[in-house]
């Protein structure tokens, strides 16, 4: 992920498949921290579930608010407070699943525009048949601006043609098998 550019001073899209418990998350606060700390750039997390995103906010972002920064989750309804925009319009990052973002860029205008550095976690969602299309059409609004998109999946056969279409190229494709534990597999029989 380092050497494919994922601190770099770029807008490039990079695009991460690694194994479940193999770091994903870790290098995503490594990131937010540099993009927003170094960068200036405020971070959209995009993730494909509201239990996701509680549970990132209750671990990532205890870290990061511990080093300075701002960070808000905002999933589940489709209305959104008064004080949610507010808090939304000020935060250095904001967790979010794609359908309750694509109702807050419908209420806080110019919302889209404010971010940018993107994070796609399980970007797999993609290929989901009830939901990969609308996830598509989001991330074809979210890539027409220069902003860096990092896409991260574990399971996605095909991430080097996501990420061709993402603008990225080999240079900036990461492909590891790297996992900190060594899995076993056993089949029982009666």
């Amino acid at each position: 992920a380092l050497e494919s550019g994922i601190l770099k001073d770029s807008d490039e899209p990079i695009s991460l498949q690694m194994p479940t418990s193999s770091g994903k998350t870790a290098l995503c606060e490594i990131l937010i921290y540099n993009e927003v700390r170094i960068r200036n750039k405020r971070v959209l997390f995009l993730v494909p579930y509201r239990a996701l995103a509680a549970e990132i906010l209750s671990g990532v972002s205890n870290r990061l608010q511990a080093a300075g920064l701002s960070v808000i989750a905002s999933y589940g309804g489709n209305i959104s407070t008064k004080s949610e925009k507010a808090s939304i319009e000020t935060a250095d990052v904001l967790i979010v699943t794609p359908e309750k973002f694509s109702t807050l860029i419908q209420v806080v205008e110019g919302l889209s525009e404010e971010f940018g550095t993107i994070i796609c976690d399980e970007g797999q969602l993609i290929d989901d048949e009830s939901r990969g299309l609308s996830y598509e059409l989001l991330l074809t609004k979210l890539r027409a601006t220069s902003k860096k998109i990092v896409f991260l999946s574990a399971i996605l056969p095909n991430v080097d043609m996501i990420h061709g279409w993402l603008g990225g190229d080999e240079d900036t494709l990461a492909k590891s098998d790297y996992k900190p534990v060594q899995t076993d597999y056993a089949f029982l029989t009666k």
